[in-house]
């Protein structure tokens, strides 16, 4: 889709592919927008817009991501005013009451950890943004970055006046250097107006590749200078986190979505979505799929109908939810999956950062599974034995299984691998690096049969 700002405000032309682009252009050019057949008119009156709730996605593309003053007509910074008003215990039962829940992986409670940073009597506290956005089909941190930084500064500096923090860090991936130059902007910009106040400042942090530094623990590790290994907890980094202070360490969607709650009000959020899910869920639909889209709509409902909407299902075999560590459905069971954190764990996947990333008739499990094993044995940190050996081990099993090299104990032993680096595996990478394995097996058994 291409956007056009006009004195009426955006439209949009679409779908546009390479050999329509020079015609648009032309119509452009000759102010006579509805000659084209390809003309879709204004964006906000698109039905894929008016059918979204969109609280942290509502500034993106509406004014340029640098311009400090057309965003706080926008509405930026208006729920930081808030919760210099509420005070540190206010903005607490706000994002309690709101059911704010980390947009990373795991999904707890945002006001657990926010809580436990506030306890500590520490006079050094840090707020650390995680925009080491590694998950494969997973792009919405970037999106945020780079087209409304302020969601992000805000949400720091709204998470620093809940714990007394004094400094901020945004750890970002090397991949993104668009999104690290806006950013640099618009943190200038805001210190520049005083919006951090005499008590506060922040800075970005480059990484350097490692998918699991996207682990909050080795992005700490990372951040204070050294490789990047999973911490033993406790102490949880709320207690003793970067350089052994009191650290909060949300994601990028997960601070912007603080911004929203203080700016919309608890109230608003809370209304929308499931008992333990409330609010919005930013799902970006991505892969061998009609339409590839990022949406912002109420937790609820059930994933194929969301999926059917927005983007398409057709030649859509299988799709991987919440990441390369995600389980993988075939399409129509998804219709029975509710749309939501406690809906895909009781599916036996996970939500995760919101990915969904779909396959066509193409899809070869066997291949998939063995793509999947080998980036975590390339990927993991070493630290624990359950993830450094089991991955490696597993591996070596599944490229067994399904050829003639099998051996009868292969299957079992692999059952084995899977109870123990998922019980005593210290992070995620280990501890879910079975889920999409042991889905495609189970749902596409005749690929691991030989000569199949």
């Amino acid at each position: 889709m291409v956007e056009l700002d006009t004195d009426e405000g955006r439209v949009a032309f679409g779908p546009v592919a390479a050999e329509s682009v020079e015609s648009v252009l032309a119509t452009i050019a000759s102010d006579d927008l509805n000659g084209h057949e390809q003309y879709l008119g204004p964006v906000a009156e698109l039905d894929m817009i008016k059918s979204q709730t969109r609280f942290v996605m509502n500034r993106l593309g509406e004014c340029a991501p640098t311009d400090l003053s057309a965003m706080q007509k926008l509405g930026a910074y208006v729920g930081l005013a808030k919760a210099r008003e509420l005070g540190s215990e206010g903005i607490l039962k706000a994002v309690e009451q709101a059911g704010l829940r980390g947009r990373g992986g795991a999904g707890f409670p945002a006001h657990f950890k926010w809580r436990a940073a506030a306890k500590e009597k520490s006079p050094v506290k840090y707020v650390v943004a995680n925009a080491d956005e590694g998950d494969a089909g997973t792009f919405i941190d970037r999106m945020l970055i780079e087209g409304d930084p302020h969601a992000l500064i805000e949400g720091m500096l709204i998470t620093a006046e809940a714990i007394g923090a004094t400094y901020g860090h945004v750890y970002l991936r090397s991949e993104y250097p668009e999104a690290r130059g806006i950013l640099q902007q618009a943190i200038d910009d805001a210190r520049e107006a005083g919006l951090f106040g005499n008590s506060y400042d922040m800075e970005i942090n480059v990484g350097a590749g490692a998918y699991v530094c996207g682990e909050e623990t080795a992005l700490l590790e990372s951040l204070e200078g050294r490789r990047g290994e999973v911490r033993a907890r406790p102490p949880f980094p709320a207690q003793e986190g970067l350089f052994g202070k009191p650290t909060i360490v949300n994601n990028v969607l997960t601070l912007a979505m603080a911004a929203s709650i203080l700016r919309e009000g608890a109230d608003t959020v809370a209304a929308l979505g499931s008992e333990k899910s409330r609010g919005t869920v930013v799902a970006q639909i991505v892969g061998q799929v009609p339409q590839p889209v990022c949406v912002e709509i109420p937790f609820g409902g059930n994933v194929g109908d969301m999926l059917r909407e927005y983007s398409g299902v057709d030649g859509v075999t299988a799709i991987q939810v919440g990441g390369p560590l995600g389980s993988v459905f075939r399409t129509e069971e998804l219709d029975d999956v509710e749309l939501s954190f406690e809906g895909l764990t009781e599916s036996g996947g996970l939500l995760g950062h919101g990915g969904f990333v779909c396959y066509g008739e193409d899809f070869s499990p066997r291949a998939e599974v063995l793509h999947w094993m080998d980036f975590f044995a390339a990927e993991s940190c070493g630290k624990c034995t359950p993830c450094r050996i089991g991955t490696q081990r597993a591996l070596e099993i599944l490229n067994r299984i399904g050829t003639g090299d099998e051996s009868d104990s292969d299957r079992s032993l692999l059952g084995d691998l899977d109870e123990v680096m998922t019980n005593t595996s210290l992070c995620a990478l280990g501890g879910l690096a079975m889920n999409p394995v042991r889905s495609t097996m189970e749902k596409w058994p005749e690929a691991f049969v030989a000569n199949s």
